[in-house]
């Protein structure tokens, strides 16, 4: 078995092919040359024996005419053109005395031989055969025994003839097998070609993909495995390998990347809290300093009152940054978030008429419901629908378009406000990052970590003219129920 396998494993798809399809072939043509020449023999067999019957036959009905009409000269031709036709060897006819009256030999005219006759008399046998080149047959009429004919044929020149029959019926099997061997073996190259060209092909991709993305891991073919479906699970073995130990690496560099985004991201909030507090700190200091110096009243409650300003922008900032930090976990339900949409802008309605904004719905009419904390989504949609509101002070219009495909809920929101420049897109979900006099920085990175927390996506997509958000929601499993 152990050589059966590395036989396989070092051959070739077409090369087995085309042993496969020559010993399919030997093994067939074997058969059909065995049935067809046995069948040919057999018939050639039976039909020398309908012939010896039909001459014997024939020239005993020609013997009782002639012994009726007593011309024995056309029977004796009879023999002899039946002889130089190699249709018999000898033949000799008797009367019903038992002389012979008819013989292609001559010096046994007028002889005896009663036996011949006596076999006939003595039975109801219509015909003998003394061998297999010798027949007896009686000569009658009506029943009546008027003598007897015995017929030898030459076998040696029948079989001969026989022979001769079946060599070319051997001819015609072997040029049969040459045209369907050479016709059978170009079939199966072909075809062989075809099954293992797409095979190659995808070898050949695979080396490929380990040199250009696994940094040159690839499998390395022996040369004595020339089987092509070993091969490919070879190399796919191998890719396997390689790609699961190149995402470990993946995952290791992102894990570390991660820590060190995380890291930074931390220094730039601990950079911008510290200098928001060295401003506030700053300030309450100078106005320290001023009441250390000043003895009236009213400058130490100006001064005071400075100080309380300071400690309440701390305060706010503190209550951002914890708030931030501590977005809670959501609590899922199934939920039509059109209806948290509308709720938003219920709530923004003064806001929307203050500043001449107005919104249009596109997209499906029919959501499906998806799994979402209704109270965050509210606060995700009220920020990015309050940054388009603030961005169009002269007035404008919001659109927000529902789409569903391939398992995803997505929602555009774009407005036709001033738009975000490119160096500020790629920067506006950090925390405390802010283009406004007023703003904490915070509103947008919370959306984005609440995007998060419902396993979608929360992103800006590059258009001429105003912002463009698109929201990415999962649909649920087939069996979840609707609100």
């Amino acid at each position: 078995m152990k050589i059966l396998s590395e036989l396989n494993r070092r051959t070739s798809i077409k090369t087995k092919s085309l042993l496969y399809v020559v010993l399919l072939i030997i093994i067939i043509y074997i058969s059909v040359s065995i049935i067809v020449l046995s069948s040919a023999q057999n018939d050639l067999s039976i039909q020398q024996k309908q012939f010896h019957d039909k001459v014997a036959k024939d020239l005993a009905i020609n013997a009782a005419d002639t012994l009726v009409s007593e011309n024995y000269g056309a029977l004796m031709e009879k023999i002899r053109q039946l002889k130089q036709g190699g249709q018999i060897k000898n033949a000799e006819i008797i009367d019903v005395r038992g002389i012979i009256i008819a013989s292609d030999k001559l010096n046994n005219l007028g002889k005896m031989d009663k036996d011949m006759l006596m076999k006939f008399t003595d039975s109801i046998e219509t015909k003998y055969e003394v061998d297999d080149s010798t027949l007896l047959l009686p000569v009658e009429i009506n029943g009546d025994i008027l003598g007897a004919i015995r017929v030898t044929f030459d076998l040696k020149s029948e079989n001969a003839t026989i022979r001769k029959n079946l060599e070319r019926t051997i001819l015609r099997l072997i040029s049969l097998f040459v045209i369907i061997f050479g016709a059978a073996v170009g079939g199966s190259y072909v075809v062989s070609l075809l099954i293992t060209r797409p095979i190659t092909i995808l070898l050949r991709d695979i080396r490929h993909f380990g040199e250009d993305v696994l940094r040159g891991r690839s499998y390395i073919f022996n040369p004595q495995d020339r089987d092509e479906t070993y091969q490919l699970r070879k190399a796919f073995q191998d890719l396997l390998e390689n790609l699961k130990a190149y995402l470990e690496e993946i995952e290791r560099v992102s894990d570390e990347k991660e820590k060190l985004t995380c890291m930074a991201a931390i220094g730039e909030m601990s950079a911008q809290i510290a200098h928001e507090l060295r401003n506030s700190l700053y300030a309450i200091r100078g106005a320290i300093t001023g009441i250390e110096h000043t003895r009236e009243m009213s400058g130490v409650r100006e001064y005071t009152e400075i100080m309380k300003d300071e400690i309440i922008d701390m305060t706010v900032m503190a209550d951002d940054f914890l708030r931030f930090s501590k977005v809670p976990a959501p609590e899922l339900l199934l939920y039509n978030v059109d209806d948290v949409i509308q709720k938003v802008l219920e709530l923004l309605e003064p806001d929307l008429d203050d500043s001449g904004v107005k919104t249009v719905k596109n997209g499906e009419l029919n959501l499906p419901v998806i799994m979402i904390d209704p109270t965050l989504m509210k606060q995700v949609f009220m920020n990015l629908f309050i940054n388009s509101i603030q961005a169009m002070e002269g007035g404008g219009l919001i659109f927000y378009e529902y789409q569903v495909h391939d398992n995803w809920l997505d929602i555009h929101i774009q407005d036709t406000g001033p738009g975000i420049a490119e160096e500020v897109a790629s920067r506006v979900f950090q925390p405390f990052f802010t283009t406004k006099m007023d703003g904490s920085g915070l509103g947008l990175a919370t959306a984005y970590k609440i995007m998060l927390a419902h396993h979608g996506e929360i992103k800006i997509l590059k258009q001429d003219k105003g912002a463009h958000f698109l929201l990415r929601f999962p649909l649920p499993e087939p069996e979840s129920s609707g609100k």
